[in-house]
């Protein structure tokens, strides 16, 4: 899921964030580029861990039953 959010002002070591919905997201400064400022906009990409993906991964359940039952032997 990708975000469009615009800077609406920054408080001490904290941004606030809002969305086009008007949803409001507070994040630490630090993890956001620097020299932002009030009123530019910055993309967030959120998505699945990897390690989250390869748990939903068919051949990593495939390959879990084949250890538990041992069925490649």
């Amino acid at each position: 899921m990708k975000l469009e959010l615009a800077v609406d002002r920054i408080e001490g070591n904290r941004v606030v964030l809002i969305d086009q919905d008007q949803n409001i997201f507070v994040w630490p400064k630090i993890v956001l580029p620097k020299n932002l400022h009030e009123g530019q906009l910055i993309f967030v990409d959120l998505s699945d861990s990897p390690q989250n993906k390869e748990a939903q991964s068919p051949d990593t359940a495939k390959d879990i039953l084949n250890e538990i039952f041992k069925l490649d032997e």
